[in-house]
């Protein structure tokens, strides 16, 4: 069999591309299949943000019968370029049969895209910035992905590595369950801060979406500005986001944290929507769409997306006291555990306080790099 890149330059072969994973997956009991619907909007310029500053080109590799074995997407983010110079071109999308040259063939494609514009290195995958879906699975393939996770097969890893690509960081997800009793030490710190007058939480308000929206969009960019790979949420997206997530979310999972009426820290946590989607196989038709409303109200999970608090008010047991609020709805609500992800594995801070918690580490992502 011999394989031929190509650019995705026709409706038919942009089809195609979309619809790959029905054959990647298929089969496969834990994949997560996305709304073919979302996808579509995840390429629109009219429908994601980010292509309106950012832009994407698609390529893919096709067989001897011209059938779609492999895709991929290079990513242009100028902001990117403005925080760190244009030195990193962006891949992801990426999936991709079971053989080393089809991948080689893709990589190969998104070099030769960005050497002609002088970029220097290739990082990956992002779907499209590291604020969405990023890195692939190397570990905890024998559980579902959680809502805006990755799930791929398991040679994804070896052949990746196989075409020069080199680990850039390691992604964690910690899991936790509801019935957990949290250490005595954690107790006292709560007892502290509960105590705290200066400290008060509250729930995000449906009714000022647009207000708290851009104050967690706020937060969350100047609590992260110092991680590796970041690049701040516009507030467009963030109202993006706050949109999607709307359908679904139950308010008092999300709190907002302030230190003398000053917005100081938050904690983001959704629904694991994923236990329903998994039954829509990535349809939305009319069957569908009853399936999840009657299904909705049985999701026995959460992934906690993004904890944060500035750093002048770390230490203050803010962070305690957020998980704490989240972990009290949990109890009430039909939640039997919790996922946080992605936490960086140089996230030292985090990582020990999960830890102290008894959270401990089920699934690993990874995100690459190469030279171009």
């Amino acid at each position: 069999m011999e394989y031929k890149p190509i650019e995705i330059n026709s409706r038919k072969l942009l089809n195609n591309f979309l619809r790959l994973t029905r054959d990647i997956y298929r089969g496969n009991n834990y994949y997560v299949s996305p709304l073919y619907s979302e996808l579509q909007e995840k390429i629109n310029p009219l429908k994601n943000p980010f292509l309106t500053y950012g832009k994407i080109k698609l390529f893919g590799v096709i067989n001897d019968n011209r059938n779609l074995v492999g895709r991929i997407a290079a990513i242009i983010n100028p902001v990117n370029d403005r925080l760190y110079g244009k030195e990193y071109g962006f891949f992801g999308m990426i999936e991709f049969i079971n053989n080393t040259e089809v991948a080689s063939l893709l990589i190969n494609q998104v070099k030769s895209f960005f050497s002609e514009m002088n970029y220097k290195r290739l990082i990956g995958p992002v779907n499209f910035t590291t604020n969405e879906e990023s890195g692939i699975l190397i570990e905890g393939f024998d559980y579902s992905p959680s809502f805006m996770c990755v799930y791929n097969p398991k040679y994804y890893q070896e052949l990746l590595e196989n075409c020069g690509l080199k680990k850039a960081v390691d992604m964690l997800a910690y899991r936790g369950y509801t019935d957990h009793i949290y250490p005595e030490k954690f107790n006292k710190i709560l007892n502290r801060i509960l105590h705290n007058t200066n400290a008060e939480l509250r729930t995000f308000d449906k009714t000022k979406k647009v207000n708290d929206t851009k104050i967690i969009c706020d937060l969350y960019n100047q609590c992260f500005k110092d991680v590796w790979g970041f690049v701040p949420l516009s507030i467009e997206e963030s109202n993006l986001m706050t949109e999607k997530f709307l359908s679904f979310y139950d308010p008092e999972l999300i709190w907002i944290g302030f230190i003398n009426g000053v917005p100081a820290g938050f904690i983001l946590g959704l629904p694991d929507i994923n236990k329903v989607l998994i039954k829509m196989k990535g349809r939305l038709f009319p069957f569908s769409i009853i399936k999840f409303y009657l299904n909705k109200n049985k999701i026995d999970s959460i992934r906690v997306l993004t904890l944060g608090v500035l750093p002048q008010f770390r230490g203050l047991g803010l962070e305690s006291l957020l998980i704490h609020r989240l972990h009290e709805r949990m109890k009430v609500a039909p939640y039997r555990w919790g996922e946080f992800s992605f936490i960086m594995e140089n996230n030292y801070r985090i990582r020990k306080v999960l830890e102290n918690l008894g959270f401990a580490i089920y699934k690993r992502y990874r995100i690459y790099e190469t030279t171009i």
